[in-house]
Parts: structure tokens; sequence; C-alpha cells
């Protein structure tokens, strides 16, 4: 990823877009590895549920959600994590405009579906949490 960073900040400066392929695991479902790709764009008029690909102190490039944005913090996770990050705009490197599905569908983050799309996840993760909960309870009774 860090041979291809100048060529993303080339690619997407002045309305430009940069299409890769990602290939970790924490945006299941919404982003299956080397499978879907994304379209990264100037990271301008970020907002909550936007998708950016961000670099994290330890120098590792990731790509997540915002959750939240609070005190000049982005708060962000990935769809297939519990957990939560900060990050900051100045190691923000581009936003996603769209999920190009392999299926031939597409994911605008222009739109509001993402809205959609979020709650969806966050609503499926709930279920699952409750059900792993009430299964380690019936085990402990047993």
């Amino acid at each position: 990823m860090t041979e291809l960073l100048p060529l993303i900040c080339e690619s997407i400066r002045d309305g430009g877009q940069f299409v890769f392929y990602p290939t970790g695991i924490s945006m299941l479902p919404t982003v299956i590895p080397n499978e879907d790709c994304v379209v990264l764009v100037e990271p301008k008029n970020i907002k909550k549920y936007d998708l950016i690909l961000f670099t994290r102190p330890n120098g590792k490039y990731v790509l997540h959600r915002i959750i939240n944005i609070k005190n000049g913090e982005y708060i962000i996770k990935g769809d297939n994590q519990n957990w939560t990050e900060k990050t900051t705009i100045d190691k923000v490197i581009a936003k996603v405009s769209e999920v190009r599905k392999k299926d031939g569908s597409v994911i605008n983050y222009n739109k509001l579906t993402s809205k959609v799309t979020v709650a969806k996840l966050e609503s499926r993760k709930f279920v699952k949490r409750v059900i792993n909960k009430i299964k380690r309870m019936l085990k402990g009774k047993k």
C-alpha cells in the first residue's frame, strides 16, 4: 500500500478517483476482500457513515467507517468489528464514494442508502450479540 500512496493521492486530486480491491476482513460484509472494489476520492465533506482510508499511528493503512464525529476526531470502526478507534483529518488519505460489488451492484456513499446499510449492519450485530449472550448463559446453567 505504501507504494500506491503517491499514485492514490495524485489520482484523487482535483476530483479524480482511484479504484482498488481491499484485502482485509474488517469491513465484511460491506466489502468482501479481493472481490469487491472501492472507489476512492478526495476526503472532502467527510460526514458520519462515510468510509475512509486512513493511516494508523503504526503506519498501517485501514479502511473503516466513521460512526461519530466528536471534538475534531473521527470515531471509526470496521463493519465486522465491535471496537472503535479514533483518527483525525490529517491521517485521512481518501474517502470511499462507492463500493462496487462482485455481482455488479453498487453501494453509493453519496446517497442516503449508506445510512440504511449501516442501520442494517448494526441491527444484525445487535441480534447476534444477544443470541451469543443467551447461548453463553445457557451453557453456564448446564
